[in-house]
């Protein structure tokens, strides 16, 4: 799942990852700009085996997050505790 790769290859806490939208990424430069907590934003570099498995974005609205129970890149407005555990209470599963 890219969910846990985006976890695991970057080492992204599932709350900042949850966080992620559309315009966080730029796929031509393989940069992930992330909003973390201890400073404003930090940039990634997004390995080459994940840019991969990454589909096109660039139709999609730039203010939908990346990862939702609907699919990549959809709207999804709730807290973003719920959205923290919805992931992994679906990955336990």
């Amino acid at each position: 799942m890219l969910f846990v790769q985006f976890v695991s290859d970057n080492l992204l806490r599932p709350i900042v990852v949850c966080r992620l939208k559309i315009e966080d990424l730029d796929l031509t430069d393989r940069k992930i700009n992330v909003k973390a907590k201890n400073s404003p934003v930090k940039i990634k570099i997004i390995p080459e085996i994940m840019l991969s498995k990454i589909r096109d974005l660039s139709k999609i609205d730039k203010n939908h997050y990346l990862f939702t129970p609907y699919g990549v890149g959809a709207a999804w407005h709730v807290s973003h505790n719920d959205k923290r555990n919805y992931f992994p209470k679906d990955l336990k599963r």
